[in-house]
């Protein structure tokens, strides 16, 4: 009957943690693309409103400087 000795399972425990890592590392950047990409999104929304604001507010001058106002 052979006794195992605590060197023979230190190998199998560094593949591990280095597949869990691996597995963490993958989901991290997967995260990371994502908020990036709504970050994004969020960005060209606003810069959308902006100019659709200052067109109605130039649109809304040029009546009113048609129509006689001040």
């Amino acid at each position: 009957m052979r006794v195992r000795q605590a060197g023979h399972t230190s190998g199998s425990i560094v593949v591990t943690i280095i597949y869990i890592m691996l597995f963490l590392s993958v989901i991290l950047f997967g995260l990371i693309t994502l908020a990036e990409a709504s970050l994004t999104r969020a960005y060209q929304r606003i810069y959308l409103l902006q100019a659709q604001y200052s067109a109605e507010s130039g649109a809304d001058a040029a009546l009113a400087t048609i129509n006689g106002g001040n």
